[in-house]
């Protein structure tokens, strides 16, 4: 589920991201504030989706690249 995948993430967060065939190294950040904001209200996902999701709590990642 979402909570698991992002706790995972903030305890490990060097990742590697496939995109075309090609990996890339990232780093897990979370978004809080104003940046939070800006996201949560560009990713509106509605009464279904969050239904599905069990109304898990909304909370981004960002993926920067590493190096």
């Amino acid at each position: 589920w979402l909570r698991r995948w992002y706790h995972q993430a903030l305890a490990n967060p060097e990742v590697t991201v496939t995109v075309d065939g090609k990996d890339t190294k990232r780093i897990a950040v979370p978004i809080e504030g104003e940046e939070r904001a800006r996201v949560a209200e560009a990713y509106d996902f509605g009464l279904l989706f969050r239904l599905i999701c069990g109304f898990a709590p909304n909370r981004f990642l960002r993926l920067d690249p590493v190096g």
